[in-house]
C-alpha cells in the first residue's frame, strides 16, 4: 500500500494550478525557440533570484508533476513550463540562484513571468512552513548541522592580528628625524593600533565561539542540548569542553578569561557600568563617582598599548597552538577548518570518528571528501 500523500503537497499543487509541461522537442528546448534551425536569444526576464532559493523551486515544481532537464552548463536543473499561453524556462544557476526566461520580452510576457514567479514563490512559502515544523522535530532528536563560518571569522581575526603586529613594529622602530617628528602623527598611529587591537580581540572571541561549538559537537559524552550548552557562561562552556586542569592550557585560559572580562566584554557591551556615571560638581563640571574609575577604558581614548596588544597576540597564538596539537581537541579543529557544516547528527559523527585513527589519516580522509565535493560542484 502506498503511503498517503501529506496534506501540504496538495496545497502546493493547488497553488501551482495553471503550470503545465511545455511541449517541444528536444526536451525543454521547444521548437518555438528556434528559427531556421538556430536557437533564438533568450531575454532575461527574471535573473539571479535567490529568495526563495533554488532548491525550494526544484522541489515545488517537482511536486507539481513537472519534468526537469539537465541540458545547460552550470545549471543543476531546468524546467520548460507552459503558463497562461506562453512558454518559459525556469532554470537553476550553480545551485545558488534561479531565473525565468522566455523567447520574448514584450510587456505581456513580462507580466506573465511576474505572475509565474509569484506563484512559485507562494508555493515555496507553503513548503518552507512545513520544513520549519519538521526542523523542530529533527533538532529535538539531534538530527541537525551548524553552519560553519570559519573562513569568514578566522580571516577577519587574522587580518586585524597582522595589522596589530605591523603597527607594533612601526611603533618600536627607531625614532624619526627631528624634522619628521609629530606628536599628532604619533598619537594617530597609537590610536590606530588600539582600534586594530580592539577589533582583533572581538573577532578572536567570535572565533572561540566556533571552536567551542565544534568541541561540543564532537564530544561523545555530551548529554545536554546545544541550546542548553549555549546558555552557559563562556567560562562554563570552556570548562565543559576543555581540559582546564591541563598544566599548559590552564595559564593560557586564565589569560584569555582576563582579556575577555577586562576588554572584550567591556568594549562590546558599550563600556557600561558604574564607571560611566558622572555627577555634576560645582566649579568642576562632571566628574566620575570615584577618581579610581578614571583608570577604566571608558575614560581613555586609547584602550591598547602596543605592549598589551602584542601580549594578547602571543596569548591567542598559544591557545591556537594548544588546541591544534592536543589529541583531545585537534580533530574538532581540523574539521572546523574545512568549512563544512558542524555535525550533531549521530550518523555523520560516527563516520567522522571512524577516521580519527591518527591526525594524518583524519586529514587525508577530509581531503578526499573535499576533493569529491569539489568535483561534484564543478559539474554545474
Amino acid at each position: 500500500m502506498s503511503k498517503p500523500e501529506a496534506p501540504f503537497v496538495g496545497k502546493i499543487r493547488r497553488s501551482l494550478t495553471g503550470l503545465t509541461e511545455a511541449e517541444g522537442v528536444p526536451g525543454w528546448l521547444g521548437s518555438r525557440f528556434f528559427r531556421s534551425g538556430q536557437p533564438l536569444p533568450r531575454p532575461d526576464l527574471y535573473r539571479s533570484i535567490t529568495q526563495p532559493p533554488s532548491y525550494m523551486v526544484f522541489i515545488v515544481l517537482g511536486m507539481a508533476g513537472l519534468r526537469y532537464h539537465k541540458e545547460e552548463d552550470k545549471s543543476a536543473w531546468q524546467f520548460h513550463v507552459a503558463f497562461e499561453g506562453d512558454s518559459f524556462w525556469v532554470s537553476d544557476w550553480k545551485r545558488y540562484a534561479w531565473s525565468v526566461d522566455a523567447a520574448s520580452d514584450d510587456d505581456a510576457t513580462r507580466e506573465r513571468a511576474r505572475r509565474l514567479v509569484k506563484k512559485i514563490t507562494n508555493a515555496c512559502g507553503i513548503l518552507d512552513r512545513e520544513i520549519r515544523a519538521e526542523a523542530e522535530r529533527m533538532i529535538a532528536h539531534g538530527e541537525f548541522f551548524l553552519h560553519n563560518p570559519h573562513a569568514k571569522v578566522k580571516r577577519t581575526y587574522s587580518y586585524f592580528r597582522d595589522r596589530v603586529e605591523k603597527g607594533a613594529k612601526k611603533e618600536g622602530a627607531p625614532p624619526r628625524p627631528a624634522e619628521d617628528f609629530s606628536l599628532t602623527r604619533i598619537f594617530e598611529e597609537a590610536a590606530e593600533l588600539s582600534f586594530d587591537a580592539s577589533a582583533m580581540v572581538a573577532f578572536f572571541f567570535s572565533y572561540c565561539e566556533l571552536v567551542l561549538d565544534a568541541l561540543f559537537a564532537f564530544d561523545g559524552s555530551r548529554t545536554e542540548t546545544l541550546t542548553a550548552f549555549r546558555k552557559l557562561t563562556w567560562s562554563e562552556r570552556c570548562s565543559r569542553v576543555l581540559p582546564l586542569d591541563d598544566k599548559k592550557l590552564k595559564p593560557i585560559y586564565d589569560e584569555l578569561l582576563a582579556i575577555k572580562k577586562d576588554s572584550r566584554d567591556e568594549m562590546l557591551h558599550g563600556y557600561g557600568g558604574e564607571e560611566r556615571i558622572l555627577i555634576p560638581m560645582p566649579g568642576l563640571g562632571l566628574i566620575p563617582t570615584s577618581y579610581e574609575h578614571l583608570g577604566e577604558k571608558v575614560h581613555s581614548f586609547i584602550d591598547w598599548s602596543s605592549e598589551d596588544a602584542l601580549r594578547a597576540v602571543r596569548i591567542f597564538d598559544s591557545f591556537e597552538e594548544w588546541i591544534a596539537t592536543d589529541p583531545r581537541t585537534q580533530y574538532a579543529l581540523m574539521f572546523l577548518r574545512t568549512g563544512r557544516a558542524i555535525p550533531f547528527q549521530a550518523k555523520r559523527l560516527t563516520e567522522l570518528r571512524s577516521w580519527m585513527t591518527s591526525p594524518d589519516e583524519f586529514r587525508e580522509a577530509l581531503d578526499e571528501e573535499g576533493r569529491y565535493e569539489d568535483y561534484a560542484s564543478e559539474q554545474y
